[in-house]
């Protein structure tokens, strides 16, 4: 049941039939997203400073269940997998999540897309996050990690081993002398990979269960590693990375500078008939973006323990991220000077909530909402404010699950009404 304050009845029967019809389709769209892939600070840019990209972000493997996707990550800076399957400075999520105990009562989270969560330890023993969408427990050196949609995670001595789908349908993660081999559903083969002599992928099937084949092919190449040498910075290793990735309906070419005089790293984009290309300009030994072909960026390390990024257009106009992961706080200045935006996270009170306000040029605010989540990280309040008053909704979990889950995604009860 929702109750929704200064609104007529009439107009309150009309949203919450409107819900009920879009709950199913929405709610499956929200299983999908159970996987979504890692979003980068900025475009090429990550939480750390480093220059990232995704790629094969439009690929994936379609189950009932969500789509397993098969994005793979290029970092400058990579300290996600030190050992990678593809190589130097690369991670393959679906085949190299992981679980790191970053402290006694913290988890870090790695997830198939890329994804990276934090989840705290509470009184029961029990690990959260702090939308509570997910959760685990420790044993020994086995980490059990369920989401609310009812998949179940397992990962021993770090690495993820098998999974449950809600269906009850069993992936297992294949190794071969410790190196990741493919997937299996069910017993029946999904993914194999195929290594070269340099222990690094070289192929890649993927077979749909409703029959048909998919295949990428990596070609490794040698990337310097620089270094040190009497004041000057010199190439003091040459390693086997990927260079080049061939799929369905293009390829992603990424060409490093090995002259050691300009740490540049070029980028080739073909995906049918389009075409992109960037060139990236990165600091010495950090590894941190310094420009690429239309924006130049920094970085910096605050004393508060959050960080702040900037990127610049030629004409002087920017947009900057403060982020401070610790205390859940980020503030985000557009590029078009419209708006900055303000989010808070708040674990302290009697429920966990989070605040979102857009404030205009003029520093006065558009619009705050707040929303408390109960212990299952559904939506149980939520207070909008704007130029007009406060709108306070109400939602009960007892008979509308699935509009809760809806509410949780940002859905407000005015966008439901409008599709």
């Amino acid at each position: 049941m929702v109750w929704y304050f200064n609104t007529p009845l009439f107009f309150r029967m009309r949203i919450l039939l409107v819900l009920i019809c879009f709950s199913i389709t929405l709610l499956r769209a929200e299983q999908r997203g159970l996987f979504q892939t890692h979003e980068t600070l900025f475009p090429l840019m990550d939480a750390k400073g480093a220059f990232e990209i995704w790629c094969l972000k439009d690929d994936w493997i379609e189950l009932p269940e969500g789509r397993l996707p098969l994005v793979v990550n290029y970092s400058s800076a990579q300290d996600d997998f030190s050992n990678s399957i593809l190589g130097e400075n690369w991670w393959f999520p679906l085949f190299e999540s992981s679980v790191v105990r970053s402290a006694d009562d913290v988890i870090d989270l790695r997830m198939l897309g890329g994804q990276k969560r934090v989840l705290h330890l509470h009184a029961d023993q029990i690990y959260r996050s702090n939308d509570r969408d997910w959760q685990g427990q420790l044993d020994g050196d086995a980490f059990l990690v369920s989401n609310k949609t009812g998949w179940e995670f397992h990962y021993e001595g770090g690495r993820l081993k098998r999974a449950t789908t809600p269906e009850g349908r069993r992936l297992q993660w294949q190794f071969s002398s410790g190196i990741p081999s493919g997937l299996m559903l069910d017993g029946r083969p999904l993914v194999e990979l195929d290594t070269n002599d340099n222990g690094i992928v070289s192929e890649m099937k993927i077979y749909a269960e409703s029959g048909g084949e998919k295949l990428f092919q990596f070609t490794d190449e040698s990337f310097p590693v620089f270094g040190v040498a009497f004041g000057q910075e010199v190439i003091v290793e040459m390693r086997r990375s990927v260079g080049e990735i061939i799929h369905n309906a293009g390829r992603v070419k990424i060409q490093m500078d090995t002259s050691g005089e300009e740490n540049l790293v070029k980028i080739v984009e073909e995906n049918g008939a389009s075409f992109e290309g960037n060139e990236v300009l990165l600091e010495k030994g950090s590894g941190t973006l310094l420009g690429d072909m239309r924006f130049d960026y920094a970085w910096e390390r605050l004393p508060s323990g959050g960080t702040r990024a900037t990127r610049t257009l030629e004409d002087g106009s920017f947009e900057s991220i403060l982020v401070d992961p610790d205390k859940g706080f980020q503030r985000r200045e557009f590029l078009d000077g419209s708006a900055v935006e303000i989010s808070q996270w708040n674990v302290n009170g009697k429920r966990p909530s989070k605040s979102i306000v857009y404030f205009d040029r003029e520093g006065q605010i558009v619009t705050e909402t707040r929303n408390y989540f109960d212990e299952s990280g559904s939506v149980v309040r939520r207070i909008v404010k704007d130029s007009t008053g406060s709108t306070e909704y109400r939602f009960s979990n007892a008979s509308a699950e699935e509009i809760n889950e809806i509410l949780r995604q940002g859905f407000g009860l005015e966008e439901l009404e409008s599709k």
